[in-house]
């Protein structure tokens, strides 16, 4: 069985990261479907990814650092920040919010592991595969009641989009994965400058919502928080997940993010949750826990075997019983 070999706070960290990323990904929910009714696709992406920028900047300059633009930083931008945003923003204005949050990351677990798998060869243990058979159950069980209850339904171009935006942060996560040298903060604000600029041509086109529908307080404290926290926040924990877990890892653990999806959409919107959703919401938070619990122990050292290296060169090191 393929184990992790990252250090235990690393690891400990880095599944806080995902816990942190998944609930950030389920409060966007409701507030985006609220704002796409609002702002265009392309221009509600920019204003969330400026303020992302505000944010982060300042955090950046006061380190004495400057965001990274450089090939990766563009791989990054283009997938994970530009297509993401575009494809995500238009499927949700002809998907519910419920079944949005379903479909995308319900996607992006399986596609994010198979790419995971063919291009990083990483390999699936049979608790993997367990894990991500169950959080695949609990995904499905969500799913049908979402669909089965919107209003939007599940038209078929809106789902597509938002498939293509899974396929898109499956590519970006890949990426990522192999950025391991370069700050955290730095390369998300060059990622997030690059995809910003990429989606401008494609926001001035689009017609501007009109003043006094944009003036509303709720509204702008939605962009705000969607942008200095959603964005932002997610951007960056996702990234230093990344470091320390591998892509499968990380894919199966963020399917958590339907139950946070449901939770927000329960806490403000007021949708109930059906059996159907409680119990495919366990069976998620169940695949993840044995996820989690496949990690490394050290072997006891054996007299005679797996000698340490010694730091003085031509020198037998004790080995301890």
């Amino acid at each position: 069985m393929h184990r992790s070999t990252v250090p235990g706070s690393s690891r400990t960290l880095a599944l806080g990261a995902i816990v942190l990323t998944t609930a950030l990904w389920g409060l966007s929910y409701p507030l985006t479907k609220d704002l796409v009714s609002i702002y265009p696709p392309g221009q509600l992406a920019v204003l969330r990814l400026a303020i992302a920028l505000v944010v982060m900047l300042p955090i950046l300059l006061a380190q004495g650092k400057r965001p990274v633009l450089s090939r990766l930083s563009v791989l990054l931008g283009l997938t994970g920040v530009a297509m993401f945003q575009m494809l995500q923003n238009s499927g949700m204005q002809s998907v519910s919010a419920g079944a949005s949050v379903v479909v995308l990351y319900g996607g992006i677990v399986i596609l994010s592991s198979l790419l995971g798998w063919r291009v990083l060869g990483e390999t699936c243990s049979p608790m993997m595969l367990g894990a991500l058979a169950i959080s695949a159950v609990g995904v499905g069980l969500v799913a049908l009641t979402v669909s089965g209850d919107s209003d939007a339904g599940l038209p078929v171009v809106g789902v597509l989009l938002i498939i293509a935006a899974a396929g898109a942060w499956a590519v970006y996560t890949v990426i990522g994965r192999r950025a391991e040298d370069v700050d955290v903060l730095a390369l998300n604000a060059g990622a997030l400058l690059v995809g910003m600029i990429g989606i401008v041509p494609l926001a001035v086109r689009e017609q501007r919502p009109a003043w006094e529908t944009i003036a509303v307080g709720s509204d702008l404290l939605a962009l705000v928080t969607l942008g200095a926290v959603v964005t932002a926040g997610s951007y960056f924990f996702w990234s230093y997940s990344l470091r320390h877990l591998r892509v499968i890892e990380a894919s199966v653990l963020s399917s958590a993010e339907p139950v946070f999806g449901l939770a927000f959409a329960w806490l403000l919107l007021g949708e109930t949750i059906s059996w159907y959703e409680a119990v495919g919401a366990t069976a998620i938070v169940g695949g993840c826990l044995l996820l989690v619990g496949e990690q490394e122990w050290p072997r006891p050292m054996t007299l005679g075997r797996d000698r340490a290296p010694c730091p003085v060169p031509g020198v037998q090191c004790p080995v301890s019983e």
